[in-house]
């Protein structure tokens, strides 16, 4: 049985060495007996969810193939639009075509903080990896002056999208629990290519791009169980395409969840769109660190509310009359004990596990 599903597999990823037309050739690696043994078990759902993944980039190679845009070097004679559009001569998959397993391996597994204070628009930090050329058994396909093929960097972080607090009575009153216990997040992807100096002429096949990415996160923190998901190109959007339609499409032997099928709540549309929900109470609250004893309030992640609030307690004590406030002020242990008690964060972290996939398409 096993001997047999290890050849459906590569019958499957022969499929990518196929032609796409006059586009152009899609190329892919194989997937080989010593592929199949180190890879890990994965749950029915996973597996239904990376097919939809691994169809959604490849219904996005054919569909961008005719004519994919890049920016123009600084040196080339083309027009003087900031960009230009070419049909791919060759497109280049990181990841088995049809094989689940093989694209379980890009995936990344990273913390994430977003400051909160920043409300809606403000982005968690950023996860950066940089993917090597895949290795191809049809690199002897390709010209030699396109063998040396570049590296790609792909960058992950969240935004906020929405914020609706449950509990919050005024609007003055700060964002974190329990003014705000879940926010709409949306997960971002940003591809590039490492263009080197001797790839960057404007002659055909010379340059690089992506031609189509899409990926999904999922978290313990995402309240019931819904993931964030992205497809595009270059710049991919917020997009729900693990939908009744592609799970349909895939024949998933598991059903979807029904919180992305039917939504509700105040982030119902913002689920439909391909953003998750995340919920604080599932979160660490990253604490204040002080780094200034004179100057207690002075702590990198510390809201702005509460530093005010410990300098005027503080600092103005310190220039206040004689008294019994002054003398609070004046004793540095004293004061560093009111700032750790007063000053709060709006910095929350989380991990999250992305899967993703991507084209990298010669023009």
């Amino acid at each position: 049985a096993s001997k047999q599903s290890l050849a459906s597999k590569s019958m499957l990823a022969h499929l990518a060495h196929s032609a796409m037309g006059q586009a152009g050739t899609l190329h892919a690696p194989d997937w080989t007996a010593a592929d199949e043994s180190s890879a890990r078990a994965l749950p029915d759902a996973l597996s239904d969810k990376l097919r939809g993944l691994c169809y959604r980039v490849r219904k996005g190679v054919a569909r961008n193939a005719e004519a994919i845009e890049y920016e123009v070097p600084s040196d080339s004679e083309d027009e003087d639009d900031e960009s230009c559009r070419r049909p791919a001569w060759h497109s280049l998959m990181y990841h088995a075509e049809g094989i689940p397993e093989s694209l379980d391996r890009l995936r990344v597994a990273a913390k994430f903080t977003i400051n909160l204070e920043d409300g809606v628009g403000a982005t968690s930090s950023v996860h950066r990896l940089v993917l090597a050329p895949p290795t191809l058994t049809t690199a002897a396909l390709l010209p030699q002056s396109l063998r040396d093929m570049p590296p790609v960097t792909v960058r992950f972080s969240f935004h906020v999208a929405k914020l609706s607090p449950s509990k919050r009575l005024s609007r003055k009153a700060a964002l974190g629990s329990p003014g705000l216990q879940r926010l709409a997040l949306e997960l971002r992807m940003d591809p590039d290519v490492l263009q080197r100096a001797a790839n960057r002429s404007s002659a055909r096949g010379a340059a690089w791009g992506i031609s189509c990415s899409a990926a999904f996160a999922a978290s313990r923190a995402f309240a019931q169980g819904i993931d964030a998901e992205v497809e595009g190109g270059l710049e991919p959007d917020p997009m729900r395409w693990w939908n009744e339609k592609e799970h349909s499409r895939q024949g998933a032997t598991v059903a979807l969840n029904p919180r992305v099928v039917d939504p509700t709540g105040p982030y119902a549309e913002d689920i439909e769109d391909g953003a998750t929900v995340l919920d604080l109470r599932r979160c660490t609250r990253v604490a204040p660190r002080r780094s200034d004893g004179s100057r207690p309030w002075l702590a990198p992640l510390a809201s702005r509310r509460s530093s005010a609030a410990v300098w005027a307690l503080l600092a103005g004590g310190a220039r206040s009359a004689p008294g019994p406030l002054r003398r609070l002020c004046a004793c540095a242990e004293l004061g560093e004990a009111i700032a750790d008690f007063a000053l709060e964060s709006l910095h929350y972290e989380f991990e999250a596990d992305i899967h993703f996939a991507l084209t990298l398409a010669n023009f």
